[in-house]
């Protein structure tokens, strides 16, 4: 047997905090993306002045591939937190607890 009810304001203030520490924790990630792309740039460009011409096509490929390795890295991370502050929402706006 299944028992509905409202949320609770201590549930509401869980909730929102939750919240919060989920904006902190996508910050932070986003942080790291730019972080992440300004180091490959910065490598990048500091091993282009030693690298043959022949090698530069090479160097510039290789440096994409880690901008990607970021993308992904970022928007695969992503993925959990924007699921949850959806269900949040969900649960916010249903206003019920099973």
């Amino acid at each position: 047997m299944k028992i509905e009810r409202q949320l609770s304001g201590q549930e509401i203030k869980t909730l929102e905090k939750r919240v919060k520490d989920i904006g902190k924790r996508k910050f932070r990630l986003m942080k790291f993306l730019i972080f992440w792309t300004l180091t490959s740039l910065v490598v990048g460009i500091v091993a282009s002045f030693y690298v043959d011409r022949g090698l530069l096509i090479l160097l510039v490929v290789t440096v994409l591939i880690f901008i990607a390795i970021g993308l992904w890295t970022y928007f695969d991370s992503k993925l959990p937190f924007d699921r949850e502050l959806k269900g949040i929402e969900d649960l916010k706006a249903k206003n019920l607890v099973t």
